[in-house]
């Protein structure tokens, strides 16, 4: 069981780790220079990315919706998905805003930050 939990955490904070530094890479190759607020930012994401992706997979654990998946479970698996999929870019966009970890001249309504973070991420 521990070497369960392990792997867990190693995954998660691996892979969150590697999302950070793709955008990163990203923001590199694009040659844009990343600000001093767009790193904290930037943790904010990855910690809320963290607590996010165990909030899901507490759903999924006691919805009993792991591997294999009946036919019964297919509807609840996806509604979890889905609200997930919402509820990270529409925290990160209000932390954004309550933290003002953004730049004035190109501020971006709560909306337009919060559909752009849907696509984005």
């Amino acid at each position: 069981m521990k070497n369960k939990i392990t792997a867990y955490w190693a995954c998660q904070l691996g892979g969150w780790i590697l999302y950070g530094l793709t955008m990163m890479f990203f923001a590199f190759v694009f040659g844009q220079k990343l600000a001093a607020y767009q790193y904290t930012r930037l943790i904010i994401e990855l910690l809320i990315g963290i607590l996010i992706t165990h909030l899901l997979r507490f759903i999924l654990t006691k919805g009993n919706l792991k591997p294999p998946i009946n036919k019964a479970h297919w509807f609840p698996l996806i509604i979890s998905i889905v609200v997930i999929s919402i509820l990270y870019p529409l925290i990160t966009s209000a932390v954004v805003e309550l933290t003002r970890l953004y730049d004035p001249v190109k501020k971006f309504s709560f909306f337009q930050r919060f559909i752009y973070n849907i696509f984005n991420n």
